[in-house]
């Protein structure tokens, strides 16, 4: 709601891996125009999860992949899963496809990876690791006897927020905090 645009090019096959990657996209964005005034609309925004990000690393000071490594993934057991590429076991890794000339896959030309856009799309994880996740966010917030977050903090992030129009979310979905909501007969489902 706070008329950030979307990346437009993540420049997945020039990235950046320096501990100052993020630092310098969020400072390249100060000459961006917001899409309408901060309330007046909606739209989805990976700027948002990257200035979030930047805030986290300032105000933590530490980079975002160590906090979300030391204070979410280990705590929730996710030993697989990592926000820094060059860590990743490159054995376990599936290459990504995209549709080639004539609409065949082919192999990527770059794995999607810049560590400026660490805050909003490079986690790398298992499938094992991200069953820990949403048994975490779909949860109360704890995993077996550990409390992660509280029960009142796990509710809040599925609570369906109020929104003004927006462009970006077909009906019936609705949105929650960095989830999407839908009715279904068995009850809302819960997808990002």
């Amino acid at each position: 709601t706070g008329g950030i645009p979307d990346v437009e090019d993540y420049d997945w096959d020039n990235p950046q891996q320096d501990t100052e990657a993020l630092a310098r996209y969020v400072a390249s964005l100060k000459d961006m125009k917001l899409l309408w005034a901060p309330r007046a609309g909606h739209t989805y925004s990976n700027i948002g999860y990257e200035l979030l990000g930047r805030m986290l690393e300032v105000v933590e000071r530490r980079s975002l992949e160590d906090l979300i490594r030391d204070d979410i993934l280990r705590p929730i057991g996710m030993t697989s899963s990592t926000l820094f590429y060059p860590e990743a076991d490159k054995s376990r890794l599936a290459m990504p496809y995209v549709p080639g000339p004539g609409g065949d896959l082919a192999a990527a030309p770059a794995w999607p990876y810049n560590r400026r856009h660490a805050a909003s799309s490079t986690l790398v994880s298992s499938a094992g690791d991200m069953v820990r996740w949403l048994q975490v966010n779909l949860g109360d917030g704890s995993l077996g006897a550990r409390r992660i977050v509280s029960a009142a903090s796990a509710r809040a992030l599925r609570a369906p927020v109020a929104l003004p129009p927006g462009d970006w979310i077909p009906k019936p979905f609705g949105r929650a905090l960095g989830w999407f909501l839908a009715p279904t007969p068995a009850g809302t489902l819960v997808l990002h």
